[in-house]
């Protein structure tokens, strides 16, 4: 757990500190290694405060980054399109957060995706999973494919897939689709495999990034 302070100080309290890193570690507890400890690191940041934590994160070679949505503070926004190789998440205090849906487009990411989900919430029954997929082609095809991600990735062969009829705006109607879901946590791949599939992955999670800010967002890279 990392804690930054500016050249003005701490961010928050020493009595602040230890209640979150008390949270923190009853948090940890409910995962599959008990023994697992919540380590807290202090650094001071000189500059900006996205090339203090990216550096941070590169030096301990973490696969998991997770961040406090603040609107207010744009660079932890920043680190999603920084960070490389790895799972970042943006968390909000969403009341829906065990809501889970899981927006798919059949690349090599939607297979990072779906196995992360799978270690993450699967085994957990407090999780609701959604998986949702915007059509682009053939809806037979897409189901073939969900068929076969299903299949590698390990998840359950009855998971069923929401298909999204196609539009002249994915964004739009990926975003209307969460909405109405009204899911607090979206996961989703970063890069598919074709140009065409980096547009689309790219223009969905800025736009869920920017219209959504009340949901946490997992970006599985």
């Amino acid at each position: 757990m990392l804690f930054l302070r500016s050249h003005a100080g701490a961010s928050c309290t020493a009595k602040d500190r230890s209640n979150f890193l008390s949270w923190a570690q009853r948090q940890a507890a409910h995962g599959d290694d008990r023994t697992e400890t919540v380590a807290a690191v202090d650094r001071k940041v000189l500059g900006s405060w996205d090339k203090a934590v990216c550096a941070e994160i590169e030096s301990r070679n973490d696969g998991m980054v997770l961040i406090g949505r603040n609107r207010l503070q744009a660079w932890r926004e920043r680190l999603f399109y920084s960070l490389r190789h790895k799972v970042i998440a943006l968390i909000s205090p969403n009341p829906r957060l065990r809501h889970v849906t899981v927006l798919l487009d059949f690349s090599d990411t939607s297979l990072l995706a779906l196995t992360f989900v799978r270690h993450a919430f699967l085994n957990r029954p407090e999780f609701k999973l959604h998986f949702l997929h915007a059509l682009h082609g053939n809806e037979k095809s897409a189901l073939r494919r969900w068929s076969r991600h299903k299949r590698v990735a390990d998840i359950d062969p009855e998971a069923a897939l929401t298909l999204l009829p196609s539009t002249g705006n994915p964004s739009a109607t990926i975003l209307e689709a969460l909405a109405a879901g009204r899911y607090g946590t979206i996961v989703m791949g970063k890069r598919g495999l074709s140009g065409i599939k980096r547009l689309l992955l790219g223009s969905v999670s800025r736009a869920v990034l920017r219209r959504m800010d009340d949901r946490s967002l997992f970006l599985v890279d």
